[in-house]
């Protein structure tokens, strides 16, 4: 059975994920970059099989009002499982029992998976 937690077991873990799901080309940064990263997040969880980390997702926010759901991530062994609806439901449950209006940018291909997680299109996400 898979563990979610709030806290990393090793920092190494965080970095070592980032290199499963080929995102440290992406994101161009180091692992004590990805932990200010995590550090800096309003809310953060993880998700363990055993002491190896296979999932992630953080919130970004201001804390009164608005959040925005990022770094959702499962390794690819264990995708398919369900893992990233238990991610994506424990930070929805956690907004919104703190007053957040609960947001989400995504890559184009992850919309229909999110539509199923009760996300819909509202506007545009622009970098």
């Amino acid at each position: 059975m898979y563990k979610i937690q709030e806290r990393l077991k090793k920092d190494d873990d965080i970095y070592d994920l980032y290199m499963k799901l080929d995102w440290i080309k992406h994101v161009h940064k180091n692992k004590d970059e990805l932990i200010q990263i995590m550090n800096g997040s309003h809310y953060v969880i993880y998700v363990y099989d055993k002491n190896e980390l296979i999932g992630t997702g953080r919130m970004v926010s201001d804390g009164f009002l608005t959040s925005l759901i990022c770094g959702v991530g499962v390794a690819p062994d264990y995708q398919g499982q369900g893992i990233g609806k238990q991610i994506i439901e424990n930070l929805v449950a956690y907004g919104q029992s703190n007053g957040l209006f609960v947001e989400l940018t995504c890559n184009e291909k992850l919309e229909g998976y999110y539509n199923q997680l009760n996300f819909k299109k509202y506007g545009i996400a622009m970098k």
